[in-house]
């Protein structure tokens, strides 16, 4: 009872975070006239301080963020709202720690290329300073873990349903 309550908790914060973060965005576009820049989007940082840049392509490689920290909150809430159900092995759940798991895989690898293309873009444009392009090790390294916790659910999942097909 006691940890379908926590879990209940936890997904009324993701949610309620995600309708903060939706309201942030809009308010946002409606004054600033710009998407802001959450989650750490150094290439995009370095991009909007370029005097050339225009708001508009800033914006533009925005927007797969923004859409990717829906789909992620919207998974999240889904998984806690399982979890909340005791429903800690089941496809569904599974399912959705998948989908977190590329989710973040897809977010990281846009943001990667990002990068990738923006040390590029500037290696043109300015050859006298260096724009190293930089690797989370921490973030790919847990991206693994995720990966490896999906493969253990799924195998404590067949050995719950072999255990039920015995009894």
């Amino acid at each position: 009872m006691k940890t379908s309550l926590i879990f209940m908790l936890c997904r009324w914060v993701i949610l309620s975070l995600a309708a903060s973060l939706c309201f942030y965005v809009i308010w946002s576009v409606l004054v600033d006239g710009q998407i802001p820049i959450v989650g750490g989007g150094k290439a995009e940082i370095e991009y909007a301080k370029l005097p050339s840049t225009s708001a508009y392509i800033v914006n533009i490689l925005l927007i797969p963020r923004v859409i990717g920290a829906g789909i992620l909150f919207f998974w999240l809430q889904k998984l806690f709202q399982l979890y909340a159900k005791s429903c800690y092995f089941s496809p569904k759940s599974i399912q959705c720690f998948i989908w977190i798991v590329v989710t973040n895989a897809a977010l990281y690898g846009y943001t990667l290329v990002l990068n990738i293309g923006f040390a590029l873009y500037m290696r043109k444009i300015d050859t006298s300073d260096e724009y190293p392009i930089v690797i989370d090790l921490v973030y790919v390294f847990t991206l693994f873990i995720s990966l490896a916790l999906v493969h253990a659910l799924k195998h404590a999942n067949k050995i719950e349903n072999e255990n039920k097909e015995f009894i």
